[in-house]
């Protein structure tokens, strides 16, 4: 699992905590939300990582934009984050306990880069082979359209990456000419 270790002991915790006291699908809804907020929110995202604004500011921020949108578990938990100083860390706390959710659920999370949108036929043989191959129950996908690929398509999967673009197998192709 990728992330500081602090974030990995956070993200821990907290999925303990939600274990015990079985609230891990709600927990996960808002992680999701807080992590979806913060990443789109570009003036949220500098006010959490700005080292002159105090702590009590930045809580008070986070109450009135998720207070009643989330558990009082995960409010308690990211008024914790807050006071420990940890607040620039929240997002990599949210992707890691979302990769805990996903790892306990057998749920893949795959980024797949094309040059041109996925129609729904390929997504959903991609999907299916994907669940069958590595035994997932459930496959999350993320798009991402580059041009500059050309053809093909790149797909990432934790650690793993399969590229099979055209621009690949042309650098490999000029690899090869050039040491002839």
């Amino acid at each position: 699992m990728k992330g500081s270790r602090s974030s990995i002991r956070y993200a821990k915790a907290y999925m303990k905590l939600a274990k015990e006291q079985s609230f891990v699908d709600e927990a996960i809804e808002d992680i999701k939300l807080i992590l979806q907020t913060v990443t789109s929110n570009r003036e949220l995202e500098l006010f959490l990582h700005s080292p002159l604004i105090k702590s009590d500011k930045k809580q008070a921020a986070f109450n009135s934009i998720f207070s009643g949108k989330t558990q009082q578990q995960t409010e308690r938990f990211v008024s914790e984050i807050i006071k420990q100083g940890r607040e620039k860390q929240l997002t990599d706390i949210c992707e890691r306990f979302i990769d805990l959710y996903n790892e306990s659920h057998n749920i893949a999370r795959i980024s797949v880069t094309t040059a041109m949108p996925l129609d729904d036929t390929m997504r959903s043989k991609l999907l299916e082979v994907v669940k069958k191959k590595y035994n997932y129950t459930k496959v999350e996908l993320n798009e991402i359209i580059d041009e500059n690929i050309l053809g093909g398509m790149v797909m990432r999967m934790g650690d793993m990456q399969l590229d099979s673009s055209i621009r690949r197998q042309i650098n490999d192709l000029k690899k090869e000419l050039l040491q002839e």
